[in-house]
């Protein structure tokens, strides 16, 4: 047997270029096997479960003993040679079970191997078992492990090509909806260039533009107007505000120099007998200042009015209380006339309220008896100008002697007015 292998690979029966491939779709599959036996079924079954479009063909043979070798060649040479009018045999499958090397010696024939050679029709050998290897399997152009590899080799899966099939069927209705629609979409965008280059369309669409702006045009020109309008009503009511006569009509007057026609802001500004001109509302009066009095403010800076809330125990030990009163502050033996500059102390001044006399603010508090009350202290609201013993502060409070009972303490309250 080795010889004879030698001989037949230096003749180049083994060699791999000369091996021809396998059909893909195979319509009739040639088999040489002896009939009846499981080889035969196991090939039956694997085909008609993998690919039950494809015909076998049998050509019976006996597949060991003396006559095997003749009978395996002419079953070969049947098979190249038959055809009818739907054609040939596709591939051939010679194929048997496994045995003993006695046993498969037909398949180590030289007889046998040549005619696998010059079959035109591709052979797949599937002699014995996996572990078998015959010169029938060198010579075959392909080999097969087992008879039933064999038939699956021979037969594509027709499941997985239906699979393969509905997928591809998918992908391809898939991908015409898809040219389908992109063409539906560059007609349609056609189709809107053509209305949009229509004269009709174009005058619609200028007139559209003409609507609009003159929508926006009056909506402008309503706004502007209103705006104008309440500057307007502003500036009519600033100017209002801002006439002398309107502050005149509520009753405010307006005092002048009767030589220089100039305002009058201070009572500092006039001395006691002096001329002054007062404007009102209807009319003019000419005046002559008989005194003037000076109140102090709450910055200090001297023209300002002073209320006192005060509270206290009369004679008679029940509550005693006056209510808020307006006090001016005058300088002692100048008369009303005297003016207290910004942050001159007020020690000794006295105090005087639309009743009469109030106190006299003096440094060491003596007290001193007056027709209504007694003001030991009275400190300045706000402001740097200190009263009294020097304390400043707003909110500033009072120690308050009833008259008849100096050994009873008050309080009161000074707050700006």
């Amino acid at each position: 047997i080795e010889a004879l292998k030698l001989r037949l690979d230096r003749e180049g029966l083994f060699a791999p270029e000369r091996k021809r491939p396998l059909p893909r779709f195979p319509r009739r599959i040639g088999v040489v096997t002896s009939e009846g036996g499981a080889v035969l079924h196991d090939i039956i079954t694997i085909l008609t479960r993998r690919y039950p479009l494809a015909e076998v063909v049998l050509a019976p043979s006996s597949v060991q003993g003396d006559r095997a070798p003749e009978e395996i060649v002419a079953a070969l040479r049947r098979l190249n040679e038959w055809e009818d009018e739907q054609g040939r045999v596709d591939v051939i499958i010679v194929a048997r079970g496994g045995g003993s090397l006695t046993e498969l010696s037909a398949f180590n024939d030289e007889r046998v191997a040549r005619a696998i050679f010059a079959s035109s029709i591709p052979v797949v050998s599937a002699v014995g078992h996996e572990t078998d290897h015959t010169i029938a399997d060198l010579v075959a152009d392909l080999r097969a492990p087992t008879p039933s590899a064999a038939a699956e080799i021979v037969s594509p899966d027709l499941r997985a090509y239906r699979a393969r099939v509905s997928e591809i069927r998918a992908t391809v209705a898939s991908l015409t909806r898809l040219h389908l629609q992109r063409w539906r979409q560059q007609i349609e965008r056609c189709r809107q260039v053509l209305l949009s280059h229509a004269p009709d369309q174009s005058i619609e669409a200028a007139r559209d533009r003409v609507r609009a702006l003159r929508r926006r045009l009056r909506a402008a020109a309503l706004r502007q107007t209103e705006v104008h309008r309440l500057e307007l009503v502003g500036h009519r009511r600033a100017l209002a505000a801002l006439n002398p006569l309107q502050t005149l009509e509520r009753g405010y007057s307006l005092c002048y120099h009767l030589d220089t026609r100039r305002v009058v802001r201070s009572a500092s500004e006039v001395e006691p007998g002096g001329d002054v001109e007062v404007q009102l509302h209807r009319g003019t009066l000419v005046a002559r200042v008989l005194s003037t009095a000076i109140e102090v403010r709450h910055d200090g800076s001297g023209d300002g009015q002073l209320r006192a809330s005060v509270s206290g125990v009369g004679e008679d030990g029940r509550d005693a209380s006056a209510h808020p009163q307006r006090i001016g502050a005058h300088r002692p033996r100048a008369g009303h006339g005297a003016r207290a500059s910004k942050g001159e102390e007020l020690s000794g001044w006295s105090l005087s309220t639309p009743s009469g006399d109030a106190g006299i603010l003096g440094d060491d508090c003596p007290g001193r008896r007056e027709p209504r009350l007694r003001l030991c202290l009275l400190e300045h609201l706000s402001g740097s100008a200190p009263l009294g013993d020097g304390r400043t502060g707003a909110g500033g409070r009072s120690k308050v002697l009833p008259p008849g009972r100096s050994g009873h303490r008050a309080r009161g309250e000074c707050e700006r007015f």
